[in-house]
C-alpha cells in the first residue's frame, strides 16, 4: 500500500486539496509524512529482498545466520539515522527488538552455526569475523562435540592420500607427514583448508574428491545443508497433498502419500534445471548462429 500511495501522491494531494481545509486536516499528509513514507517503503524493500531470499525453493539454512546478521545491521544503521523521527525511529526500535530476540533465540539450535561451518564459502572465518569473539568458542565447542558424538566414527583415520610414485624412498622421505595426518580427523582438516567459493555447497559436498576426502563429514554436511532455510517451500508440498488425496484416493496410507509428495518435489526441481539447461543451450546455440 505504501508503494501506490507513493506512486499516486499527486492524486492524493489533489483530492485533499479539494476539500475545505479543516474537513479533513487530520487526514492530509504533510512534507515530513511524505518523507517518512519513503523511507519506511526503501527500508521495507530491503525486507523484503531478505526474505525472498530465504523462503526459496533453494536456500538451505546456512542462509538464515548471514541474512539476520544483514537485517540487523540495517536496523541499527537506520535506527542511529532516524533517532529523533518520531514516527520513524520508535518503529525502528520496536522491530530491532523484535529481531534481537528471535536472532538469540538461534543459540537454543546448534543446527544454524553447524550449517554454516559446513559451507565451505564460510567455514568459521566468516563466523570469527561476524560475531563477537566472547561468542566463538561456545559455538565451537557445540558443533565440535556434535561432529564427535553423532558422525565421527570411533577409531576413525583419515584416509591417505595415493603415494606420488611407486619409490619406496619417496614412501619413506614422506612417512612422517603421512603419519601426522592420518591423525587429523576429517572436521579438523575440513576447518583449516581455506574457504572455496561456491555458489552450491551441497554440490560441492556431492563431488567425488569430498566424499572421498571427508565422507563421515560429509554425511553430516548433507543432513544439515538439506534444512530449508524456511517452512515456505514443505509448507506449499504439504499443502499440495489435497491435489494428491481426492475424494477417490482418501484410503491411501501416510507412507504413500509421503512417498508421492518427494516425487512430485523431486520432478519439480528436475523439471526447473532442465528449463535452466534448456534456456543456457538456447542461448549458446543463438550466440553461435550469430557468430557465424
Amino acid at each position: 500500500m505504501i508503494s501506490t500511495a507513493i506512486n499516486l501522491r499527486d492524486a492524493i494531494d489533489q483530492y485533499c486539496a479539494s476539500y475545505p481545509e479543516n474537513s479533513i486536516r487530520r487526514d492530509t499528509l504533510s512534507e515530513e509524512d511524505w518523507e517518512v513514507l519513503g523511507e519506511v517503503k526503501w527500508f521495507l524493500e530491503k525486507l523484503s529482498m531478505a526474505t525472498k531470499a530465504i523462503e526459496s525453493s533453494n536456500s538451505c539454512i546456512d542462509i538464515v545466520i548471514p541474512v539476520m546478521e544483514y537485517i540487523l545491521k540495517q536496523f541499527e544503521t537506520e535506527k542511529v539515522k532516524h533517532t529523533d523521527q518520531r514516527i520513524f525511529g520508535p518503529m525502528l526500535n520496536s522491530g530491532w527488538s523484535k529481531l534481537k530476540k528471535y536472532y538469540n533465540l538461534m543459540d537454543e539450535s546448534h543446527a544454524y552455526t553447524a550449517a554454516l561451518v559446513l559451507n565451505p564459502r564460510r567455514k568459521w572465518q566468516w563466523i570469527e569475523k561476524k560475531w563477537p569473539e566472547s561468542w566463538v568458542p561456545d559455538a565451537r565447542r557445540l558443533v565440535q562435540r556434535v561432529w564427535e558424538t553423532e558422525y565421527k566414527p570411533v577409531g576413525s583415520t583419515m584416509p591417505s592420500s595415493p603415494p606420488r610414485t611407486t619409490n619406496d624412498f619417496w614412501l619413506d622421505l614422506d612417512a612422517d607427514d603421512i603419519a601426522e595426518a592420518a591423525h587429523i580427523d576429517e572436521y579438523t582438516r575440513y576447518c583449516s583448508a581455506p574457504p572455496v567459493f561456491t555458489d552450491d555447497a551441497i554440490a560441492w559436498w556431492l563431488e567425488d574428491t569430498q566424499q572421498k576426502m571427508y565422507p563421515n563429514l560429509a554425511h553430516m554436511a548433507l543432513d544439515y545443508l538439506s534444512i530449508p532455510a524456511m517452512s515456505a517451500e514443505p509448507e506449499r508440498l504439504f499443502s499440495s497433498c489435497k491435489i494428491t488425496l481426492s475424494d477417490r484416493r482418501n484410503r491411501m496410507g501416510p507412507e504413500l502419500v509421503e512417498a508421492l509428495q518427494c516425487l512430485k518435489s523431486w520432478l519439480e526441481i528436475k523439471d526447473q534445471e532442465a528449463e535452466i539447461v534448456g534456456g543456457i543451450l538456447s542461448h549458446t546455440e543463438t550466440s553461435q548462429t550469430g557468430n557465424s
